[in-house]
């Protein structure tokens, strides 16, 4: 008996046939999808089966790839590569995984598992590159992700390091100025141990390090750049710890007021180091000397004439002396009055005596 099949989908019939065997390629549509088969015989008989039920989405998400973070600069030619890939809908296709340093497939050096991706690198020569990760889902989107790493295995140069190490250091509390220039940037430096702070650009550093006694010591300037290469330069320094000031003698060879418009200053320093010692009058500098006796022949000014010692030691100790009381110098433009007693003439004598006074 001829029979008449439907089948219908979410309630719309999709196809029709009288033959006893059938087949139907269905299309379905985002959401849900029922299908049901009735057959139908000319005496007016049907049965009706539910076929399937279907929830089809639409996946157009890339998988998604994070990589841990890498360290760069480094001074590594072996980088260790590791992160996670996902796709909650079609799921990962295993498979597709690429993964490339500057250009070149690198995929034999990595696995995939559970999501789980890890491998390693050989990076080759100095300098930037450029790594690329790549994954597609069962439908055929694609996943990338990407890092630059920079690899760097040359040290850092040192320059301009202070101190040179062949001159003496004379301080009066321990401390030493220690400084130096690098040809790139730093990640930490220490001298002597002693952390030292970085320029703002990072291109050197300046700070102090302390000693507690007078000796000679060895030093070590480190540093690291910032891929972890280290450089070091070494310095003997000769240190001279000397907190006590010079001690001033001054002579005069008279005292205020005075008429004569010269004056002679003697200064005698006591000091175990190299000092520098001032001489100024009014606030003027007369002399600047190393010498630990100093005579000085200076000429006076009428009126006020106020002098000051100073004298400071290398390691920055200092001492100051004031000529007290303030010289005065006064004009005297009086001219000497010569008396003079007459002689007798005619003189019986060849030895005459000459007598008279001065005012």
């Amino acid at each position: 008996m001829s029979t008449l099949t439907k089948i219908s989908q979410n309630g719309n019939v999709i196809f029709e046939s009288s033959e006893k065997t059938f087949t139907y390629s269905a299309v379905l549509t985002v959401g849900f999808n029922k299908f049901i088969v009735t057959s139908i015989d000319l005496a007016g008989n049907s049965a009706t089966a539910p076929v399937a039920e279907v929830q089809y989405e639409i996946d157009s998400t890339a998988p998604q790839i994070n990589l841990h973070a890498i360290t760069s600069p480094t001074n590594k030619s072996t980088l260790s590569l590791s992160g996670t890939a996902i796709d909650s809908a079609s799921g990962l296709d295993a498979a597709s995984l690429r993964v490339s340093l500057d250009g070149t497939d690198v995929s034999g050096n990595f696995a995939l598992s559970g999501g789980s991706l890890s491998g390693s690198i050989q990076l080759g020569a100095d300098g930037v590159h450029n790594i690329r990760v790549e994954i597609k889902d069962v439908v055929g989107n694609l996943g990338q992700a990407a890092r630059t790493v920079v690899l760097d295995t040359v040290a850092p140069v040192l320059t301009q390091v202070i101190p040179a190490g062949s001159e003496i250091l004379y301080t009066k509390d321990g401390k030493v100025a220690v400084s130096a220039v690098s040809n790139e940037p730093l990640d930490n430096a220490t001298v002597g141990g002693t952390s030292i702070p970085l320029s703002s650009d990072q291109f050197g550093f300046s700070g102090q390090i302390s000693f507690s006694d007078t000796g000679t010591y060895p030093v070590a300037y480190i540093v690291k750049d910032h891929a972890g290469n280290a450089a070091q330069v070494d310095r003997s320094l000769r240190v001279v710890v000397d907190a006590a000031g010079p001690v001033l003698a001054v002579q005069l060879p008279f005292e205020s007021p005075v008429y004569r418009p010269g004056i002679d200053i003697r200064v005698t320093v006591t000091d175990a180091n190299p000092t520098t010692t001032k001489i100024l009058r009014n606030g003027v500098l007369l002399l600047e000397s190393p010498d630990k006796n100093i005579e000085l022949s200076t000429t006076l000014i009428e009126g006020e004439n106020s002098f000051s010692i100073s004298s400071t030691d290398a390691s920055g100790n200092e001492a100051t002396a004031f000529v007290s009381p303030t010289i005065q110098c006064l004009k005297d433009d009086v001219k000497p009055e010569i008396q003079i007693q007459a002689l007798s003439s005619p003189l019986n004598t060849l030895t005459p005596l000459i007598q008279g006074s001065l005012s």
